[in-house]
């Protein structure tokens, strides 16, 4: 049965990557009432009472041709629709990272239901389907006025209500929430927006990675292959197996450009790799705990800062909160994207770092009224 933890307590699109019981009785258009189905104002609980089956194979094969597809309407309309045209995979599509796919309507029921067949395997896709970072962007707000982003201004900005953009990091994430002018709530220790706050994007991260580019998806590492070259569906981590998935010569293994011969050589990689990530989060957290101290005092009317260095001071705490979010979520400890994340995170430390110092140094203190 599904989780019924978190998904219990939120909104019932969160069922949409727990069970597949449900696929029939959603429109393709998620945000829209739903009179004959379930859609996002369903009250989770009941629907909870219903379902029998958990997640099973039907979410990454036809059960009619046998053919990989996807069945989350978000990600579909992410990589199809018009709104999507500007995004990696859209500018993409045919290269080893970005599989086509085929768009089929399956109109039943009174209301528009469609499903993605993808032309190759591609785990990525598949697993992407929950493992994204789509966005409800009609939860989000104005940064100008925190009045609700509209659906005439989702229109208006060529955006779909729920989907994703397939951001190749949080700095470029934050960039576009920020030039949209929109932000998803305040942080409440320091007063500052969120302008995004993104969960698991795994699919965001894979494809602009060395190993997304090179062809690689989720089941390459986490389910490897027997010896017959068939995928185990068992998924496990990496590290348990590292002989069936590095250490392929198709890969790092023997006679490859690597040409790791003892899967010591793997494991050194991998630990050195999440090791890094460790000490650099490190980091990365000790100065936004400096910049917390700085917020509070402002919050506490014991000091003020100028104007500027206060807008400087919350832009790199943005980028920091973005950053945070982004790869917290991840759960591979900077694997999936080692460059990515090491690029991202020393910009902002970094940044961090020199606002720090700017508001230290202007930082006056309040007088106490008696």
């Amino acid at each position: 049965r599904p989780h019924k933890g978190r998904e219990g307590q939120q909104d019932s699109r969160c069922l949409l990557c727990k069970t597949s019981e449900t696929m029939m009785e959603y429109s393709y258009d998620l945000m829209s009432a739903n009179p004959k189905g379930y859609d996002f104002s369903s009250p989770v609980v009941p629907m909870l009472k219903k379902i029998q089956t958990g997640f099973n194979c039907n979410f990454c094969h036809d059960p009619h041709s046998a053919e990989p597809r996807i069945i989350f309407a978000p990600l579909i309309e992410s990589m199809t629709g018009e709104n999507g045209r500007e995004n990696f995979y859209q500018k993409t599509v045919g290269s080893k990272a970005s599989t086509p796919i085929e768009v089929v309507d399956m109109g039943l029921r009174g209301f528009t239901r469609k499903i993605g067949i993808l032309k190759d395997y591609n785990a990525n896709f598949q697993c992407g389907q929950c493992h994204n970072a789509a966005n409800r962007y009609l939860t989000y707000k104005w940064l100008k006025d925190d009045k609700p982003v509209r659906p005439e201004d989702l229109q208006k900005a060529g955006v779909s209500p729920y989907a994703t953009e397939f951001f190749k990091d949080p700095l470029e994430s934050w960039a576009w929430f920020k030039a949209k002018g929109w932000h998803q709530g305040v942080n409440g220790t320091t007063g500052v927006h969120y302008v995004n706050g993104s969960d698991h994007p795994h699919v965001e991260i894979m494809l602009q990675s060395k190993h997304g580019q090179a062809g690689v998806t989720c089941t390459d590492c986490h389910f490897a292959r027997k010896a017959d070259g068939k995928a185990e569906h068992q998924p496990s981590l990496v590290k348990l197996k590292v002989e069936n998935t590095c250490m392929r010569s198709a890969c790092h293994g023997p006679s490859s450009k690597s040409n790791w011969t003892d899967p010591g050589q793997a494991l050194y990689t991998i630990e050195a790799i999440q090791q890094e990530y460790r000490i650099r989060v490190q980091k990365m957290e000790m100065a936004a705990k400096d910049a917390q101290r700085i917020f509070m005092k402002l919050k506490a009317g014991e000091a003020s800062l100028p104007q500027e260095v206060k807008e400087k001071l919350e832009t790199a705490y943005e980028k920091y909160l973005s950053a945070r979010d982004w790869y917290l979520t991840d759960l591979s400890s900077g694997f999936h994207d080692p460059e990515g994340f090491n690029r991202t995170v020393s910009v902002v430390t970094w940044e961090l770092r020199k606002t720090n110092a700017a508001a230290q140094g202007a930082l006056k203190k309040t007088p106490v009224k008696q």
